[in-house]
């Protein structure tokens, strides 16, 4: 796991194996007071499917426990494998946002 941070309130994680980029995540101090923020958590594409992803966010729960008392993220409910990991590991849902679409012509 490697970390880079340039500002202070946010810092930017790679997770390696064998040598190789299989995921990353985010954590933002800024967002939401006296809580982590978690962000951009992602597993490459490749390496889905192996139990990578509950790992990833136990690391990133450790990493945002010891920076905060409280963690939060979002995540599209159509996201069905993320989902189950965040509701596995006791997130529940607080508030949900619906998003909307209208077709926009050229001209």
């Amino acid at each position: 796991m490697a970390a880079s941070v340039e500002n202070p309130e946010r810092a930017a994680y790679l997770a390696m194996l064998d040598g190789a980029p299989v995921g990353m995540f985010h954590i933002n101090l800024g967002e939401h007071p006296g809580r982590a923020f978690l962000y951009g958590v992602g597993i490459s594409p490749g390496r889905r499917g192996q139990g990578l992803g509950q790992e990833l966010m136990l690391l990133a729960l450790a990493e945002a426990r010891a920076m905060r008392d409280g963690v939060v993220l979002d995540v599209d409910s159509g996201n069905a494998p993320a989902y189950h990991i965040y509701q596995k590991l006791g997130f529940c849902v607080t508030f949900q946002v619906d998003y909307f679409r209208a077709p926009v012509r050229a001209g």
